[in-house]
Parts: C-alpha cells; structure tokens; sequence
C-alpha cells in the first residue's frame, strides 16, 4: 500500500476556494482513496470564527446547538449527543466527534469549525475527482483528529467523519481461521485503518499536507 502526502499552499481562514485545493491533485488511477482533512474542507466552506468576537466555548455551543437542530429536521430525534452515524443513499457516512469540534491550530486568530454536511461534501469531491480523471471506482474520506482514548496511549489519531465510494466493513464470518473453525463474529473495519494512515503522514503542525492518495490498498475492499 502507497500512502503520498500532497503538498499544497497554506489554505487559510475566514474562506479558501476548495476548486484550488482539488486542483493539487494531478495523478489518480482507477481504486485510489483520496483522503482530505475536515480543517481544510471547513475553511473553503468558510466555517471559521474571528477568535476576537466569540469565544472557543461560545463556539462550540453554537456549533452544537446547529447540528441538532440539523439532526432533529433530518431525522426527527437525534437521541444522546455525541458519535453520531447518519447513513443515506449517497453511500456516505458521516461521523461527528462534537469534543474536537473546535480547531484553533493553523487557524490564524480564527477557530476553525467542524464542516457542514460532510457526506455531502464527500460525495460531490467524489465526483468531481471522478469526472475529471475518467474513473469508476474512487473513494473520498474525509478526516478529523482525535484523542487516543485507549489506556497507556496518548496523542491524537486520524478518524473518518464521512466518506463514500467503498464499503467500510470487510466480513469474516464465515470464512474458516487457520485451523478450519469457521468464524462467526469476525468482521474488520477498513475505513478507520486508511483516515489513520493518511493522518500518520499528513501530520499535525506545519506541513501543508492535507490530502493523501492511498493506492495499491492490498487488501479486499468493495468499492460502491
């Protein structure tokens, strides 16, 4: 597996343009994963609030208080706030991790928001990519950084908050282990490894890498 970091300008808030983010990938083939941070996706959607007017609590409460409301009108309840999946018929996932909706690095006396409509966003890059380099199959993550919960581990680790274009899940069940017992719970999560990887290589300070093509994955996976 290939996993390339793409060096770009520095994107910067109130609002970038995300045709000139695009526009810094040049090669793809056919089964690539093209991985993009949610910080530079939220600043071409202008997500982003003067530090000097509100502050990082104000920020967070707005932020949360819009995606309920947002949650209630799709969905008519959206239950406990939190890790919340929402699935539709664009195939994309999106997660929102609402403890780190808050970024302040690279921010440029801003505070950098969670983006709006993630999956949608996913999709429509997707398509983009697609149309552009001719291809038919083609996955888009979009990804977050989150605190490594896991006890005796520490630092932030790459999460996917939406994507589409592959299947997440690879199921064993079924399938026979080396000594032939056939597995009945067995099911690996594909999505989370690649945000992770390509998080590993983008980096979280100054590199000005905010997508990743991953390619050659060398394990099953079914594109949608």
């Amino acid at each position: 597996m290939l996993v390339t970091p793409i060096k770009t300008r520095p994107f910067l808030p109130p609002k970038d343009n995300l045709d000139d983010l695009l526009a810094y990938i040049t090669d793809l083939q056919d089964k690539d994963v093209v991985v993009i941070t949610s910080k530079v996706i939220s600043i071409c959607q202008g997500r982003c609030v003067e530090k000097r007017k509100h502050s990082k609590e104000y920020s967070k409460a707005k932020l949360i208080a819009r995606e309920y409301r947002t949650r209630r009108r799709q969905n008519g309840s959206c239950g406990v706030l939190g890790m919340i999946p929402i699935l539709n018929r664009t195939n994309a996932r999106e997660i929102h991790p609402y403890a780190e909706g808050i970024d302040e690095s690279n921010g440029n006396r801003h505070f950098v928001l969670l983006p709006v409509d993630s999956k949608t966003e996913a999709v429509n890059i997707c398509s983009k990519l697609k149309k552009r380099f001719k291809l038919k199959n083609l996955t888009v993550v979009i990804t977050d950084s989150c605190k490594h919960h896991h006890l005796g581990y520490g630092g932030l680790i790459g999460v996917a908050l939406s994507y589409t274009g592959l299947r997440p899940l690879r199921s064993y069940i079924g399938s026979p282990d080396i000594f032939g017992r056939n597995l009945s719970l067995s099911v690996a999560n594909v999505i989370s490894p690649l945000a992770a990887a390509a998080n590993l290589v983008m980096g979280e300070g100054a590199e000005l890498q905010p997508i990743v093509i991953i390619r050659n994955v060398d394990i099953p996976i079914q594109f949608e």
